[in-house]
């Protein structure tokens, strides 16, 4: 399970699978209906046509035989489109198991790095500690002069930051 700040800085994709899942299923069974429709307008335009014999019968027929194609072209489009939704649920789920795993080595490294920060020297600690709880009398004086206006940055490699001295 991975920490809230991991979540925060590594979300998932915008995409849910299971959500993309339940629309494929749905354009599937849509290009189903489609497909068993078709086939009844075909069957009705056979039927119609045996028993239809005016012009405008045949206008009618027509354009319901138009109809049925364009069903059939509709339903081949669906059908079409199943396998990049199939490739990208894939996709999505490839995505999550590598934010998972990056989840998991930040959690890691953030674990690494405070623990790191615990086994402080005591020489360091204890200087601190002194400076830090002297009363304002008894702390050193900064000199004030050009040269300590002027900053030198250090990369301090163990906490993994610049430090401003002067």
């Amino acid at each position: 399970m991975s920490s809230e700040a991991a979540k925060e800085r590594f979300p998932y994709p915008i995409e849910d699978p299971d959500t993309v899942r339940q629309q494929k299923t749905t354009l599937h069974n849509l290009g189903r209906l489609l497909l068993d429709r078709h086939a009844d307008v075909n069957d009705d335009v056979l039927q119609a046509s045996e028993s239809w014999r005016s012009g405008s019968a045949s206008i009618a027929l027509s354009d319901t035989s138009q109809l049925a194609t364009s069903m059939q072209g509709d339903s081949n489009a669906l059908a079409g489109a199943l396998p990049p939704m199939t490739t990208y649920i894939g996709r999505i789920e490839d995505a999550r198991a590598l934010i998972d795993r990056i989840r998991v080595r930040y959690d890691q490294a953030v674990e690494d790095q405070v623990r790191a920060n615990l086994d402080v020297p005591d020489w360091a600690d204890n200087a601190f500690r002194a400076v830090s709880t002297a009363p304002a009398s008894k702390r050193p004086i900064e000199p004030r002069s050009i040269s300590s206006t002027w900053n030198t940055r250090v990369w301090h490699p163990t906490s993994q930051t610049t430090l401003n001295l002067r």
